[in-house]
């Protein structure tokens, strides 16, 4: 440090500021080294003689040990790498002895007043050692230390009886091996590969990593308390390249510690660096304003406070200590205090006080949390919306006391909370019981249906999802009210249907000219079909129109040529929709809904009944010249081959062909009840030069003639 002579006008405000802080709170120095104000090349190393009161130094490696300058004319002690050759690298000590006479006692414990040590430590380098508590500072690896004090000036662990002591080191940090932090550490047998190191406090991470051209300027304060033996080191990391006065300013933290020093007495202070091979010049290091001061001990004492146990959830604000402006930490040192509402876990504590701004050593408190019980139920089952709900039991089947709330409510799901009677580690739960509304149950409505046609079985489960059953049986020949009961454990009411059965209604009476003929063991219709209504009355639209009807997916009925007087002859054509019953958009899908053309007591013929009638006529070749009226007065002249053996009469009615008339007089066709494509329904035809009667499939829209076979 660059030493100047006050001017009077200086020296007069010095006295005064020394005058004023000898009333406020006095401070004897011990040792203050400030390193003189002369330049002491590496070659001559560096003996002492610099201190107040003056110090000689000893070195253990000739050479490596200077006094430098900077910039501002700021001297200081400074180590470097060998200038010659380098050997292997080392661990190079300066030690001076520990004046006696100035009230510091040597053997720490001893001393009444606050120990205080300030100095300054730079390095240009990041450190390449680890903290390790049997070989923490071996041969080769980069670190500093300043020795703030040991029982021998032998502080290196390869020295003949090395001591015991305190040192403070710049080396890697626990938490990034990347970056720096500085240790307050207690050695024994020397510091070196041999020793035993504790670390009593670690600072956080510094925030500048050392290089040649940004070192990391450190100001370091280390105390000690004899009254409670606490330790405390803070620190500050100054800007630029030069020192700052440590005996000054502001510091953090890095932290504090309770520690009993050994009653040997402490005999030496000095500085130790590890060295590595290289000469570069950023294997250096500096250090400067090493001081020793005594001071009052301004202490305040720790709050009192026992160890604690709570139920889970507690928090900070739960924990209890007498004493003045207590505040919680979750470690021994440096951190900020908690905040009463962070939750507390099982595990150590620490309480201070603060009284006069002066805020005591942490004290350390167990908090033990106690796992809450749940009391535990059995489930209310669910109900229906206003049947009986017990009251809840009071008591958990665990054991736990306590009442719940709401009040019982049987008209809606209620959420209800059980409270724990006082004096218990218990936690509230719940329990929802869910009241279920009553149900309708909803099924689609049968439409009317003509006397004597099946119902098919009703269904057992609802459209709403409830199952039950039907009563009473099902009656196809009457109207009747059918009642749904719900099976049971549903919360569902009974409901009904009424389905209406129809008489049928005709819009002309199907002639049975001169009477049904018997052919085989089936009786047919001798007439074709000329109904205008399904058989529960329901009509069936007359489309005249050739475009309307070719683009039909519904039932209808014309005359051939739209002439009514063909109808009286040869009956109406129907298209193959009305035959299936098909006479909106519903019924399309469902077969349910669909309507019966035939009336009661008969049927349109299937596939498979147009083929017992043509197997009872000697089959399909044959069988036409049997079924085809005799003579030319409907067919043409080559109907030379009809026999009408059977009595059926067939007539050459002809067909609508997609909306246009034709064949009429050659060739009768008649619908199939049965459905052989999406667009193709059966049929059979008659023609007027073959005796055969030919089975085919045609499309849908075609207008046929319809005859019915008995049921």
């Amino acid at each position: 440090m660059k030493k100047l002579v006050p001017n009077q006008k200086s020296l007069k405000f010095a006295l005064i500021t020394m005058f004023f802080f000898a009333n406020a709170a006095w401070s004897q120095t011990v040792l203050q080294e400030t390193f003189g104000s002369t330049v002491v090349p590496v070659a001559y190393n560096y003996a002492g003689g610099t201190s107040t009161p003056s110090v000689s130094y000893t070195t253990n490696f000739p050479g490596y040990s200077a006094v430098g300058v900077d910039a501002s004319n700021n001297v200081f002690l400074n180590f470097v790498s060998y200038i010659g050759t380098p050997p292997p690298g080392i661990r190079v000590s300066v030690v001076g002895a520990l004046p006696t006479g100035t009230g510091f006692n040597q053997v720490l414990s001893n001393n009444t007043n606050l120990i205080t040590w300030t100095f300054n430590m730079k390095s240009s380098r990041l450190s390449t050692n680890s903290f390790s508590s049997v070989q923490g500072y071996p041969v080769g690896k980069y670190f500093n230390a300043t020795v703030l004090c040991s029982s021998s000036p032998n502080v290196l662990s390869n020295d003949y009886a090395p001591g015991t002591g305190y040192a403070v080191v710049v080396q890697k940090s626990t938490a990034d091996l990347t970056r720096a932090s500085i240790n307050l550490i207690k050695f024994s047998n020397g510091i070196g590969d041999a020793s035993v190191v504790t670390r009593l406090i670690e600072s956080p991470i510094l925030a500048q990593s050392p290089s040649l051209t940004t070192p990391n300027n450190l100001s370091i304060k280390v105390t000690y308390n004899p009254s409670i033996n606490a330790w405390e080191l803070s620190y500050r990391e100054d800007p630029g390249t030069t020192f700052v006065d440590p005996s000054s300013g502001s510091f953090s933290l890095g932290g504090s510690v309770t520690d009993v020093p050994t009653t040997i007495p402490m005999t030496s202070f000095g500085y130790v660096v590890g060295l590595q091979t290289s000469i570069s010049a950023t294997n250096s290091y500096q250090f400067d304003n090493f001081k020793i001061a005594l001071s009052p001990l301004l202490y305040t004492i720790p709050p009192v406070a026992v160890n604690q146990s709570f139920c889970n959830q507690a928090t900070v604000a739960n924990l209890y200590a007498i004493g003045t402006n207590i505040k919680w930490f979750s470690t021994l040192n440096w951190g900020t205090a908690l905040a009463i509402d962070t939750p507390l876990t099982t595990g150590t504590y620490y309480v201070s006080q603060t009284i006069n701004n002066l805020e005591s050593a942490r004290m350390a408190v167990t908090v033990t949390l106690i796992p809450a019980t749940t009391p535990t139920f059995t489930q209310v089952a669910a109900v229906c919306s206003g049947a009986t709900i017990a009251a809840l039991p009071t008591t958990s089947n665990n054991g736990i006391t306590g009442t719940w709330s709401p009040s019982i409510n049987n008209t809606e799901t209620t959420t209800y909370t059980y409270t724990p009677n006082g004096g218990q580690c218990i936690n509230t739960t719940t329990m929802t019981i869910v009241v279920n509304p009553i149900i309708i149950p909803t099924f689609t409505q049968i439409g009317s249906v003509c006397i004597g046609i099946p119902l098919a079985p009703f269904p057992t489960s609802s459209n709403n999802g409830i199952t039950g059953a039907w009563s009473p049986a099902i009656n196809s020949n009457a109207t009747t009210t059918y009642t749904f009961t719900p099976d049971a454990g549903q919360c569902a009411t009974t409901t009904t249907q009424t389905i209406t059965v129809l008489a049928p209604l005709e819009s002309s009476p199907i002639s049975f000219l001169p009477l049904p003929v018997n052919i085989g063991s089936q009786m047919w219709t001798s007439t074709n079909l000329e109904v205008t209504t399904y058989c529960d009355g329901t009509p069936i639209p007359q489309v005249a129109d050739p475009v309307v009807w070719a683009n039909l997916t519904t039932g209808a009925w014309c005359y051939y040529n739209n002439d009514p007087a063909k109808g009286a002859v040869y009956g109406k054509l129907y298209n193959w929709y009305a035959v299936a019953g098909i006479h909106d958009e519903l019924s399309k899908t469902d077969s349910t809904k669909r309507k019966k053309l035939a009336p009661i007591g008969w049927h349109v013929p299937t596939d498979a009944e147009w083929s017992t009638l043509t197997s009872s006529l000697g089959g399909e070749n044959t069988a036409g010249s049997a079924m085809k009226e005799i003579g030319f007065s409907h067919w043409s002249i080559n109907n030379t081959d009809a026999t009408n053996t059977s009595n059926f009469a067939g007539l050459p009615g002809g067909c609508r062909f997609f909306g246009s008339f034709t064949t009429l007089g050659n060739y009768g066709f008649w619908w199939s009840f049965s459905d052989a494509f999406s667009k193709l329904g059966g049929s059979i035809s008659l023609s007027h030069s073959l005796g055969s009667a030919n089975k085919t499939i045609n499309d849908k829209t075609l207008g046929f003639s319809v005859r019915c076979i008995k049921d």
